[in-house]
């Protein structure tokens, strides 16, 4: 019995080892363990603004947020249009053309959408992150609901905006802020 108790207890503290060297073996980047891999693939049908796109997935539409950037709103509802905003909106127009197929990437730590009923998500087309383009080209900024989760990818793009604001690169040569930073 004795015997038998100690091989049972060998063979579990075998197992956990196993487990443990297996996890620190496979562990991932963390920007990587927030990103479902592959995402979706969908067809832009409409720039809305510099950080919003209408897309077809599988015959219906919805509206897509780029995850982690704030570029300057179009005027609605009687509002003018915030500094910039037309060049943000063009920019990401020639970065997503309509009929361009995309990939839309989830942020598992984040929301599934906003507030507004937008899928939030990366855009990527052909591995290329569309939102880290647009802020480094200085047409939006690095941004997140304060209430939310921090995104994956927030840091690369906080690193851009530095960049973009340091060299008075798109946007930040002609306005005193980009998006929600005013």
């Amino acid at each position: 019995m004795r015997r038998s108790s100690s091989a049972r207890f060998l063979a579990l503290g075998v197992g956990v080892l196993v487990c443990l060297g297996l996890s620190l073996w496979s562990h991932e980047d963390p920007a990587s363990v927030t990103s479902d891999p592959g995402g979706e693939s969908a067809v832009v049908s409409r720039v809305i603004d510099g950080d919003t796109v209408d897309v077809n997935i599988v015959r219906q539409v919805a509206r897509v947020r780029v995850m982690g950037i704030d570029a300057p709103e179009m005027g609605h509802d009687g509002q003018e249009d915030e500094c910039g905003a037309d060049a943000a909106t063009a920019s990401l127009s020639n970065l997503l053309p309509v009929g361009m197929t995309v990939q839309l990437v989830r942020d598992v730590a984040a929301e599934d959408m906003d507030s507004y009923g937008r899928l939030l998500r990366y855009v990527e087309v052909s591995g290329i992150d569309v939102g880290e383009q647009m802020v480094e080209q200085g047409m939006a900024e690095a941004w997140y609901p304060p209430s939310a989760a921090v995104p994956g990818r927030y840091s690369v793009y906080k690193q851009e905006e530095t960049r973009a604001q340091a060299s008075a690169t798109g946007l930040w040569a002609l306005c005193p802020w980009l998006g929600r930073s005013g």
